[in-house]
């Protein structure tokens, strides 16, 4: 990474920092960006300034988070021959919310350093590298830059090998930075862009493409790895189009809401490439870890059960981790996509791997972006990029911009409709930063639906059958946000769990809504809310399905069982509790970890109880929540806060019509009787 770039604040967006910035602060001596506020749409000549700009903001906004964490006159000990330690004083945020161990670092700052050369202003300068940093560590002026391994709220320890720390005794100002690496790749990828004309006309899809609606292509006929996509004429289609060459003007898109088989589809794409085209070289890359994962595993089970994969097994499939997540642990990893990793014994480094000898490569985009800083002298012939509308425009072109050539075709999968991309700036938010590529495209009009329904069949396919949830599930989720466009598949067998549940009045309504008046509470030095009662509830239903099955004789496992809601507080408490009471696997996570899984049986705490319940009712985390439970969907909450929205008031009268609605107002407290 020696050739990236730090990409320090310009003079002009510096000054815009000092201003909240403001809409005249960002419209100064830039043209460009005073035409975006006006318009609020990207186009060819203006689309590399103006998300610069909005990177910058979320950038900075960012940055001024770790200035928060700043400490004064601080003692350092020592753990052991490498390894320190410091206590923190009370600051307004809590570390372990900001702070990423093995990759974020701390800067210890000699007061002689201060006395030359003060703290700058504004403060998020100091999170620059600084010229006494190189200085000889024996210099009392020396800044020494140590790696954060492990952080709590109020302590952090770090590792820092070059030298022995002799004046322990003496006192320390500390500054803790991030090494903002995916943002200097993603301004090392707009600056690409910028004099990449090809790249950007492929990114704005222009009136000249072919359009070939009606046109009844010929495909090229193979056998099918998957065969139950033979019966899905939107999923055959995709696939068919992918491996005999989409439209090459412009991405092509497989748009798959909740339970539709999106990663099926793409994972039957990727692997009859590998057998039909010998010459395809092929990236298979998501924002997340998780999701990077969830793909590699698809591809590794099918490889090691097909017998056209077993003379070349080791050659069709890399799953690349960074070193970072190598040393954070790999053990919540399956073991096959370990087995079909660069971690297999040992960590090997992208510069130690030979590229050419894998078919397949599956890695993060910020990874993929450190892969364009290289010369692998491979030519990739696909990019497959999931999860797309979870990830920014500038966070996707790292998957794009010094990847693809002429020859390579880019393929977008995923749901604008559920969580986009997390944006810590509100001010970044509000300018259309949190839009993704794939949403752009979507909201085109090469991408929309004609007046028929119809669509080019060469630039995207949209999958609309749903093979994961009940039919009355899919119903609310279909209702509110996909226009009635779905249709619910999912064999009774497999959805109808709940139908002998006595809970449930209405049995052929899997879907309990439980008034709950609880008290939010916010945890100490966070913004991150959690309620007492509504996790008692909840953990009270979790204990019933788990003691007394679910009717007709059925047995509900902690696996069956998933616990969604939308605050890392209420997380922890009810982790809490379920750690107390030995349920150690009941899976509990935040609405944005759940986003792409499913359980048998969703339990959500919705929290938000005579507060501002905004981010709840947020129509794409409700989406979420809504849609990963296959059998059973039970939420917890307040339907007086949520009533507010109307896609709740429309969940809770749905529940109503069908008499299953439970909890009452007793002496200010939710009877859990019968």
């Amino acid at each position: 990474m020696a050739n990236l770039k730090f990409y320090n604040p310009s003079t002009n967006m510096l000054r815009a920092y000092m201003v909240n910035f403001n809409d005249q602060s960002l419209r100064e001596n830039d043209t460009c960006f005073g035409e975006y506020l006006e318009t609020r749409q990207l186009s060819f000549d203006n689309i590399c300034s103006v998300l610069k700009k909005l990177l910058t903001i979320e950038d900075l906004s960012k940055m001024e988070v770790y200035t928060q964490l700043m400490q004064t006159n601080v003692s350092v000990m020592r753990v052991d021959s490498v390894r320190y330690e410091i206590n923190l004083s009370q600051t307004e945020i809590n570390a372990e919310d900001v702070l990423k161990p093995d990759m974020d670092e701390l800067v210890l700052v000699p007061n002689a350093s201060l006395l030359e050369m003060p703290l700058p202003n504004p403060l998020i300068l100091a999170q620059m590298p600084h010229i006494h940093e190189s200085l000889d560590p024996r210099d009392n002026k020396c800044r020494h830059v140590g790696s954060i391994v492990k952080v709590e709220n109020s302590s952090v320890i770090f590792e820092y090998s070059n030298i022995d720390l002799m004046n322990l005794h003496k006192k320390w100002n500390i500054i803790f930075r991030s090494p903002r690496i995916p943002f200097r790749l993603m301004y090392h990828a707009l600056d690409l862009l910028m004099v990449c004309r090809t790249e950007r006309n492929y990114l704005f899809a222009i009136p000249n493409l072919t359009n070939r609606l009606h046109k009844s292509d010929c495909f090229e006929e193979f056998s099918l790895i998957n065969t139950q996509i033979a019966t899905n004429s939107e999923q055959l289609q995709a696939v068919k189009q992918i491996v005999n060459g989409p439209n090459s003007l412009a991405p092509y898109i497989v748009f798959g809401p909740p339970g539709t088989g999106k990663t099926t589809t793409i994972v039957e794409a990727i692997l009859q490439l590998c057998l039909l085209r010998p010459e395809s070289h092929i990236i298979v890359t998501a924002g997340s870890n998780s999701a990077c994962d969830t793909v590699a595993l698809k591809i590794c089970e099918l490889i090691e059960n097909n017998v056209r994969f077993a003379d070349q097994k080791t050659k069709v499939v890399l799953r690349v981790f960074s070193r970072q997540r190598y040393e954070q642990g790999l053990d919540n990893v399956d073991p096959l996509v370990v087995k079909y990793s660069n971690c297999v014994n040992f960590f090997r480094a992208f510069k130690n791997l030979n590229l050419k000898r894998y078919r397949i490569i599956v890695t993060t985009l910020c990874l993929v972006g450190l892969l364009a800083l290289k010369d692998t002298n491979v030519q990739f012939t696909h990019v497959f990029i999931d999860e797309a509308a979870a990830s920014t425009e500038p966070e996707t072109l790292l998957g794009i911009v010094g990847i693809k050539n002429a020859a390579c075709h880019i393929i977008l999968s995923g749901d604008h409709k559920q969580l986009g991309p997390f944006i810590g700036s509100q001010r970044a938010s509000s300018l259309g930063f949190g839009q993704s590529l794939l949403e752009r495209l979507m909201l085109s009009k090469w991408y929309q639906l004609d007046a028929s329904g119809n669509y080019d069949r060469t630039l995207q396919t949209r999958l609309r059958r749903n093979y994961r949830s009940h039919p009355e599930i899919v119903g609310l989720f279909n209702k509110l946000y996909y226009n009635d466009e779905l249709m619910a598949l999912a064999p009774p067998m497999k959805v109808n769990m709940a139908a002998k549940w006595k809970k449930l009045a209405n049995a052929t309504f899997p879907i309990l809504f439980h008034n709950i008046y609880g008290k939010t509470c916010y945890k100490v030095n966070s913004k991150s809310r959690y309620n007492q009662q509504e996790a008692q509830v909840l953990s009270w239903y979790v204990r019933i399905l788990l003691g007394r099955g679910i009717g007709g004789g059925l047995r509900v496992k902690q696996q069956d069982i998933g616990v969604i809601t939308p605050y890392l507080a209420q997380c922890e408490l009810i982790k809490q509790i379920f750690k107390e009471r030995g349920l150690f696997d009941v899976d509990v996570g935040t609405v944005h970890r759940y986003q792409g899984r499913e359980k048998p049986i969703i339990v959500v705490s919705l929290v938000s109880s005579y507060t501002c319940a905004s981010f709840v009712t947020n129509p794409r985390l409700l989406n979420v929540i809504l849609s990963r439970a296959m059998s059973l969907l039970i939420m917890i909450g307040n339907p007086v806060s949520l009533g507010a929205s109307k896609d709740f008031q429309y969940i809770i009268n749905k529940c109503e019509l069908h008499q299953n609605v439970l909890g009452k107002m007793i002496d200010n407290k939710t009877s859990l009787q019968g």
